[in-house]
């Protein structure tokens, strides 16, 4: 009961989920299995999990209610499976699960983990039997798991090498063909559909980010180690299944327990995630499974097992209470201080239970496409950068693009991590390239350094061009031999290192505009990470300078002479009550008190803004 009521109470959805659902959306409206409806881009790692989720939106017609069904139907089934045949350390096992917040938090969520835990516990089950057909029935589960989530196979291996443990070689290659087949039949149609078989986040976080290992392992660390704080109950149970798993146990305990090590050494070698326990709920599967199966047997005798595994039961009972004590009165989960500052691991489910979680009185509603109307009468494409992107993309419908710097775009991801923007494990961010956002708003290719615009015109023909043109499958063949890494290269070694003050005339600037159209409709100049310098051409004495920049960001402003700065000046913006539709602010007059200055030119920076690039419109001086 108690697990039932933490499963169902602490129900919601994850940001990470709703992209995987915006691309469910997008392939129902008609335009693609696609997470921008302009490209063809892969930005979801569980291909089997995406597939699913389908059913619940065909089904019911929506998307929130389905998939937490969905979750906590799958998570039923798991404890079904393991209850049923450790009817001897159920009530523990039952204790056990409902402590772990982890494996509440992601039950539902909206991400993967309830279909790997069927899985893994399917497949861990099979190990028990000894009838012909095992080692089949073993390499398909084997399979599933693969395609749930590719980096599981760590952890699927070790069991899948159990099932074939002592058998025929003809089994092992029957298995191989089984399992191996299943997964390239996924990597090619990936291949062909997306032009790689690589979602956007093997980039993002295995390809291109080019982080130093030991980097890497120390924020494994620190990710494994927030376990131990965050939930204690997730990580012994994970400590003592391996332990028990390798201590004289037999070979389908032993394999398993080297499963979860083989896993824990790779999360730990990626450097985690920033969400708090995903990635550690498989491997607490397995290892409860580990002993449930220790428990079952008859190595301990029945004293232990009818009195004090009952009193364990009934105190882990108690401690999950205590954890979630607020239950009955509001649903909300009790959390211990996060460690945000330090170690840049969060809490997602306290972080976005307001908004997405199932019982919270202040739940948005999630309606695809809900900011499509406010957008559907714009000339250009709408281009949104910013955080949140999940939600912000399944509200913003076809019509809008959004570029994440995280795990989506397709060019960001193939860019390295620019460290001076922050560091946050499993979400590198990246730098805008000059001209980019101008380019996906106004369909040309305007991204100013010319290495990176031949590369981006390779890229832009596999994402856009008809899947069996000639032209696109040369673009796919160009980028898979490297044909434009010197550009690239050569990009990272200048303007990403270094980006560029953007020069613009002040006469362009000198202009009527108007001020409530977004920066893609104005004609505006954007102010990425190098800035914008506005060239007078000649030296201005007036005591007015005003500047029309956009709504809601801050400006570090710098008037200079000759080269040399005369003075700089901060102006902030008003913060924007609704960052869902914070892209389409439009501009304000900014006023500048210059009186008595002569320069020649001024320099625009952004200091704060939703989407880290700010944008100028007109600028006008008097007096």
């Amino acid at each position: 009961m108690l697990l039932l009521v933490a499963v169902g109470g602490s129900a919601w959805l994850s940001d990470d989920s709703l992209i995987t659902l915006r691309t469910v959306e997008n392939c129902v409206q008609g335009h693609g299995l696609r997470w921008n409806a302009a490209e063809r881009t892969m930005t979801y790692s569980h291909p089997l999990w995406c597939g699913l989720l389908f059913v619940p939106r065909l089904v019911t017609g929506e998307l929130y209610f389905g998939t937490i069904a969905l979750g906590g139907l799958l998570t039923l089934v798991t404890v079904a499976v393991m209850v049923r045949i450790h009817l001897a350390a159920a009530a523990l096992l039952l204790a056990v699960m409902a402590s772990s917040r982890a494996f509440v938090d992601f039950s539902t969520s909206g991400l993967e983990n309830p279909l790997s835990h069927l899985l893994l516990v399917s497949l861990l089950a099979i190990l028990r039997q000894r009838h012909r057909g095992v080692s089949k029935r073993a390499a398909v589960l084997f399979g599933l798991l693969v395609l749930t989530r590719h980096d599981l196979v760590w952890l699927g291996l070790p069991l899948l090498g159990c099932a074939l443990w002592s058998r025929p070689r003809r089994e092992w290659l029957i298995a191989a063909l089984l399992a191996g087949g299943m997964v390239l039949a996924w990597l090619a149609f990936a291949t062909i559909y997306y032009g790689s078989p690589w979602p956007t986040t093997a980039y993002a976080k295995a390809f291109r980010h080019e982080l130093a290992g030991a980097d890497l392992v120390m924020a494994g660390l620190k990710y494994a180690l927030h376990l131990l704080y965050f939930d204690p109950v997730t990580a012994l149970t994970i400590a003592v299944g391996i332990v028990v798993g390798c201590l004289r146990a037999p070979a389908r305990l032993a394999l398993p327990a080297i499963g979860c090590l083989l896993q824990l050494a790779y999360v730990i070698a990626v450097g985690g995630d920033f969400m708090a326990g995903r990635f550690f709920t498989p491997l607490f599967v397995v290892a409860l499974w580990i002993l449930g199966e220790r428990i079952s047997t008859h190595e301990l005798r029945s004293a232990t097992r009818e009195f004090w595994l009952p009193i364990g039961a009934v105190v882990l009972a108690l401690l999950g209470g205590a954890m979630r004590a607020e239950i009955p009165a509001n649903f909300a989960v009790w959390r211990p201080p996060p460690l945000h500052s330090r170690w840049q691991v969060f809490d997602e489910r306290a972080g976005y239970q307001e908004l997405l979680g199932l019982w919270s009185p202040r739940r948005v509603e999630l309606r695809p496409g809900l900011i499509d109307p406010v957008i559907a009468h714009h000339r250009q494409q709408a281009v949104a950068f910013g955080l949140a992107v999940g939600w912000f993309g399944l509200l913003g419908g076809p019509r809008l693009h959004v570029v994440d710097p995280y795990i989506c775009d397709p060019l960001l991801v193939r860019l390295p991590v620019c460290r001076e923007l922050g560091f946050r494990p499993g979400h590198y961010t990246r730098r805008i390239p000059e001209g980019y956002l101008e380019s996906l708003a106004h369909g040309d290719n305007r991204i100013e350094h010319a290495g990176l615009r031949r590369y981006y015109d390779s890229l832009r023909v596999v994402l856009r061009a008809p899947i069996w043109s000639g032209a696109r499958w040369r673009a796919v063949s160009e980028l898979a031999i490297g044909s434009h890494d010197a550009g690239l290269f050569d990009y990272l070694a200048t303007d990403y290192v270094d980006p560029p003050l953007r020069t613009v005339a002040g006469a362009d600037l000198r202009r009527d505009v108007e001020l409530g159209k977004p920066w893609f409709e104005s004609g505006a100049e954007l102010v990425y990470d190098g800035g914008v310098r506005i060239d007078f051409g000649q030296p201005q004495t007036v005591t007015r300078l005003a500047i029309a920049l956009q709504q809601h960001d801050s400006y570090r402003v710098q008037l200079s002479r000759d080269g040399r700065v005369v003075r700089t000046l901060s102006l902030a913006g008003e913060p924007a009550a609704d960052l869902s539709i914070a892209f389409l602010a439009g501009f304000d007059w900014r006023e500048v008190d210059v009186a008595g200055l002569t320069f020649d030119a001024v320099i625009v920076r952004v200091t704060d803004a939703v989407d880290r690039v700010g944008a100028i419109a007109a600028v006008r001086v008097g007096g």
